[in-house]
């Protein structure tokens, strides 16, 4: 799939475009029962967040309706243990792998993992920083478990819905160095307790003195260091890891003297800005040139906020990328990229074409 193709839904989770896949790897999974009103909700749900796709309007309200829609789905998960054990609903049948064998983890936008990790003692010296860390949740194709990839941590988790059981494995199980997914074998894991649902509709896992939750996403609005969206949203750091730029483009962009200010607008809910952004952070990660400053500013679901912004960079579509010269736009990437976003954003540089 080229970069920035549109899509209606999202595919299976590889960290990677088509030009850098590496070859699939078979792996095992074991069969389980599951509760089907809770993997409708939540397949209803990711079906809503994900319908919305980076564009100009938004229906007034979706947000507020999705985050409860996930929430109740959280709370109905919770109490899915109860419903299977008192028989109120018939057993399902267990699901049939994917026909490659290779149940795909797919990115469940709508919901976000938070860790948060207690203050060691001042005699000690911590393992992991006493504050917040971030991750993503992944659905499988079954959904019959989640994923729950914490962003620094050096475990993985999987969360079988019907029991809502968790297993430990090491991180490079389940994520490549090129920053594909696997689902792994269940021998290669260990125990790692029993989530529950609270009254808020989060689910609360706690796992070697750390607590671990999965709630809905709240949206990111305003400016925005690269650092605090990554910790925030891990996957645009997972990304910007993999993608490879075209280093013509790049040799380029390594020669540009004048000063260039790139404001990058994107939607922590649309999946383009997914794509697009990482490929973004890449290139100048590439180009090492300390004549690109990028400002990141997220927008609301219904591009109403920030206000101020929108309106006076004439903002439409998410993402949008625009870049100026002494304040001035030589020209934007918007809603996707023409070609890559290197190429577009050497030709608004080089020939002005991109702009308005």
């Amino acid at each position: 799939m080229r970069l920035g193709e549109r899509k209606e839904g999202p595919g299976p989770e590889t960290g990677l475009s088509e030009r850098n896949r590496g070859p699939s790897r078979r792996v095992c999974t074991s069969e389980r029962a599951i509760v089907p009103e809770f993997t409708d909700a939540i397949r209803h749900s990711r079906a809503m967040v994900n319908s919305s796709h980076c564009s100009s309007t938004r229906g007034a309200g979706r947000p507020v309706a999705r985050a409860a829609l996930l929430a109740g789905a959280l709370l109905l998960l919770g109490s899915a243990p109860a419903v299977a054990a008192s028989g109120s609903t018939a057993p399902a049948p267990a699901a049939t792998p994917a026909a490659s064998g290779e149940p795909a983890w797919t990115e469940n936008p709508g919901l976000i993992l938070r860790l948060h990790h207690p203050q060691a003692p001042e005699t000690e010296t911590p393992a992991v920083p006493a504050d917040d860390e971030y991750g993503e949740v992944f659905d499988s194709s079954d959904y019959q478990a989640m994923l729950l990839l914490p962003a620094r941590s050096a475990c993985a988790y999987v969360l079988e819905i019907s029991s809502l059981k968790a297993r430990a494995y090491a991180r490079d199980l389940v994520v490549d160095a090129e920053g594909g997914l696997h689902v792994p074998a269940p021998e290669n894991s260990t125990e790692a307790g029993t989530a529950r649902a609270d009254a808020d509709g989060r689910l609360r896992l706690r796992h070697d003195g750390v607590e671990i939750f999965v709630e809905p996403a709240p949206p990111l609005i305003g400016f925005l260091t690269r650092e605090e969206l990554e910790a925030r949203l891990p996957v645009y750091a997972r990304r910007t890891i993999v993608y490879r730029p075209d280093p013509k483009m790049v040799a380029l962009l390594r020669n540009e003297r004048e000063k260039i200010e790139i404001l990058a607008f994107f939607g922590s809910w649309c999946s383009d800005c997914k794509e697009l952004l990482p490929a973004l952070f890449a290139t100048l990660d590439a180009a090492a040139n300390p004549a690109f400053q990028v400002s990141c500013i997220g927008v609301d679901e219904d591009m109403k906020e920030p206000a101020e912004l929108l309106s006076s960079y004439q903002v439409g579509a998410t993402p949008t990328f625009l870049v100026l010269s002494d304040g001035i736009e030589l020209g934007r990437i918007s809603g996707e990229a023409t070609r890559t976003v290197e190429a577009d954003l050497v030709a608004i540089l080089t020939q002005g074409s991109g702009g308005r």
